[in-house]
């Protein structure tokens, strides 16, 4: 009787030094959950980028001109919402300066940019401040090259 008591507490010791081993090196679920939402982020933005850098490009190498838009306009066609105008503005008066900054209202605001809150940035900004996720942030800075 004595062997088989002695031999099943054997057992559950093993077990137990097993689980605790196992729980030691076990990856922390938030930290990897984090690390691939921060991957994600790095991402998105990288794409975002590029789609802006083209389409930057794109409305450059238009080579809109000011005399194309009010053709537009005299046969009733939509202006587009985004354009980049080239080229010099001339005059046969005087002077010519920006409406923007004669407007009230307007003049406090010239070259004010107010970004919508974004989620990513959010947490990017979360997991760099948390002192338990800045190893999963430096890990993203230093494969994607973006802080």
């Amino acid at each position: 009787g004595g062997s088989v008591w002695a031999s099943t507490f054997s057992s559950a010791n093993q077990w137990q030094a097993k689980s605790r081993a196992a729980a030691i090196g076990r990856p922390d679920p938030i930290g990897i959950s984090v690390g691939i939402l921060v991957l994600f982020y790095a991402v998105h933005c990288a794409h975002k980028h590029r789609l802006e850098a083209h389409r930057i490009i794109s409305l450059f190498e238009a080579n809109t001109q000011i005399k194309e838009l009010s053709e537009k306009v005299a046969r009733g066609e939509q202006l587009p919402s985004i354009v980049v105008i080239r080229g010099h503005i001339g005059s046969d008066g005087g002077d010519i300066s920006t409406v923007s900054t004669s407007i009230e209202g307007l003049r406090e605001r010239v070259g004010e940019i107010e970004q919508p809150k974004n989620a990513w940035i959010e947490i990017a900004r979360q997991a760099k401040s948390d002192p338990q996720l800045r190893g999963v942030a430096n890990a993203v800075v230093q494969r994607t090259g973006v802080d």
